[in-house]
C-alpha cells in the first residue's frame, strides 16, 4: 500500500511547487500576473468605500471633526467585533454574520474618516498658533 503525503489526503488542497506560480480552479498552474498583485494594493480595492461621492465630503470635514468621528466608529467596530464572537460562541450565526458586517463597515468608515498624519501636524500647528496668538491679544488687554 503506497503512502501519500499529508498534502495529498482526501480534501486537502495541494500547494503549488514553484513559488513563482499560483494555484487556479481549473487544476493548472498560472504564472503569478503582476496586475492581479498591483490590483489588491490599491486602496480603493481594498477599501471600496473609497470610491463612494460621500468620501469626497466626509474628507471636506475640518480635521478636528473627521477625529471625533473616526473615534466613535472606531469605538464602534470594536463593540461590533466583540458582538460577533460572542454571538457566534451562542451558535447565533446570523447574529454573528450582522455584528460582523456591522464592524467591518464601520472600520472601512473608520479608515476613511480618521485624518491623515499631515492634517493632525498642520491642525496641532494651527492650533497651538491660534492659542499663542490669544495670549498676546489677552496681554495687550490688560
Amino acid at each position: 500500500m503506497t503512502q501519500t503525503a499529508p498534502s495529498h489526503r482526501a480534501g486537502a488542497i495541494p500547494r503549488a511547487r514553484d513559488p513563482d506560480t499560483i494555484d487556479c480552479p481549473s487544476g493548472g498552474n498560472h504564472p503569478r500576473r503582476g496586475a492581479v498583485a498591483d490590483r489588491s494594493v490599491r486602496a480603493e480595492v481594498r477599501n471600496p468605500l473609497l470610491r463612494l461621492r460621500a468620501t469626497r465630503q466626509i474628507m471636506a470635514l475640518p480635521p478636528e471633526a473627521r477625529r471625533a468621528l473616526a473615534a466613535l466608529l472606531h469605538d464602534l467596530s470594536l463593540d461590533a467585533r466583540e458582538r460577533a464572537q460572542q454571538s457566534w460562541s451562542r451558535n447565533k450565526a446570523p447574529m454573528a454574520v450582522y455584528w460582523k458586517v456591522v464592524s467591518v463597515y464601520a472600520g472601512h468608515l473608520h479608515r476613511v474618516v480618521r485624518p491623515t498624519k499631515g492634517e493632525m501636524a498642520m491642525s496641532t500647528h494651527e492650533h497651538s498658533s491660534r492659542c499663542e496668538c490669544r495670549r498676546v491679544v489677552e496681554g495687550e488687554g490688560a
